[in-house]
């Protein structure tokens, strides 16, 4: 497992609107910074841009709380500690504190980034609450340790007072703007007035006008100069909406909604241009965490399965990840394998923003069918790495 920060995902999307939220982080003399807000709010990129800016004075490591415990066994190895000692302090359940021994040890400055942490409890290790510190989480006790935990939990308590908490706020309406204008790129999707009405009605959520503007722009790049405009985008999203943001707080419940609305005008588009296996197949992603998951290219054939897809012929899943990927739904990095099978091919790992996953592992078609759907995960897993040993994979 790597526990390097996604450092790729600054080359995919600038980072609008946040130059505050980046130097507030930077200057502040807190230990331990929470940075909370709405799911697709941009938490993850702030942190992201932090850790950049950090990185040449201190080594940085990216832990995701969905995979918490393999990752700190990973840091463990990294800070030198053997194999052995870790295996006996998981049977003496203290490897939190063998593992906060060797950091405060470490002979350089470090931060420590905790992302997704939305369910903070899992930072506790099971000893007492988050807030008394005796977790994964702790207050460093020397002055070269930070660390930055990225959640949808704003609450003191939750914290406590040892934890600095700094909202990430939705997007001003001009970054919004920018966004959606620079990403399209096309004078014929509309004004600036046009765009500003959208940026509106995405409710200033980064996510949500990214898959936007991604599908926009796709539109034009598939159809020329009939693609969607930001009225049309704007007036079918606000069609499918229980209420639109602007009208008063934008909370989580309807943060989700709006990205899930967002999700499914680009999948209803994908299904009427011939890809009806798109949607089942983002929801199979969805089934599994959110990492990045290794897929071999050109296996497709073997994955057939009528009950899923309902009756439509093999996905040519290669073809629709890729379409996945232009209108921002998931995204995909190709790398070769090192020292394993994956290495005889070229492989890719296909990984979602949180917030994706989060909406569509709870989508009613996935709750009602969960056989068709986590069977089909485990066949895909199957296909990528089935005929490996895994003791002897490495992360590509």
């Amino acid at each position: 497992m790597s526990i390097e920060p996604p450092w790729s995902q600054r080359e995919v999307s600038d980072l609008q609107g946040r130059a505050e939220d980046v130097e507030a982080i930077l200057a502040s003399n807190a230990k331990v910074l929470v940075l909370a807000g709405l799911g697709g709010v941009g938490k993850s990129r702030v942190a992201l841009e932090a850790a950049h800016r950090m990185r040449p004075q201190r080594d940085v490591w990216w832990i995701n709380v969905t995979e918490l415990h393999t990752a700190m066994q990973q840091l463990g190895l990294r800070l030198g500690i053997p194999k052995s000692t870790l295996v006996e302090a998981t049977s003496a359940r203290n490897v939190p504190d063998v593992i906060w021994n060797a950091l405060e040890n470490h002979g350089r400055p470090w931060l420590i980034v905790f992302d997704n942490a939305d369910n903070a409890d899992s930072l506790a290790a099971g000893i007492g609450r988050v807030a008394d510190g005796r977790g994964w989480l702790r207050t460093p006790a020397t002055e070269h340790g930070r660390v930055i935990v990225t959640s949808h939990d704003r609450n003191e308590t939750t914290w406590g007072p040892w934890c600095q908490i700094r909202t990430i706020n939705p997007l001003a309406e001009d970054d919004g703007i920018a966004i959606l204008t620079k990403t399209v790129g096309q004078p014929s999707a509309g004004t600036r007035e046009d765009a500003r009405l959208l940026s509106r009605t995405l409710g200033g959520l980064p996510l949500a006008l990214w898959c936007a503007a991604r599908h926009i722009k796709n539109s034009f790049e598939q159809s020329g100069e009939t693609g969607h405009t930001f009225t049309a985008y704007r007036r079918d999203l606000e069609s499918r909406l229980t209420a639109v943001p602007g009208c008063g707080p934008l909370d989580q419940e309807l943060g989700l909604e709006l990205v899930y609305e967002v999700f499914k005008i680009s999948l209803d588009a994908l299904a009427k241009s011939g890809m009806p296996q798109a949607a089942p197949l983002l929801k199979v992603l969805a089934c599994m965490n959110p990492s990045a998951i290794p897929y071999p290219v050109h296996t497709a054939e073997k994955l057939a399965h009528a009950d899923l897809f309902d009756g439509h012929p093999t996905p040519d899943i290669d073809r629709i990840l890729q379409r996945l990927n232009d209108v921002g739904l998931v995204t995909l990095q190709p790398v070769r394998g090192q020292g394993n099978r994956l290495g005889e091919y070229l492989a890719q790992t296909v990984s979602m923003h949180p917030a994706v996953h989060l909406v569509l592992r709870t989508d009613r078609d996935v709750m009602s069918r969960p056989r068709a759907y986590y069977g089909f995960a485990l066949r895909l897993l199957e296909d990528a790495l089935g005929k490996s040993d895994p003791d002897q994979i490495r992360q590509p």
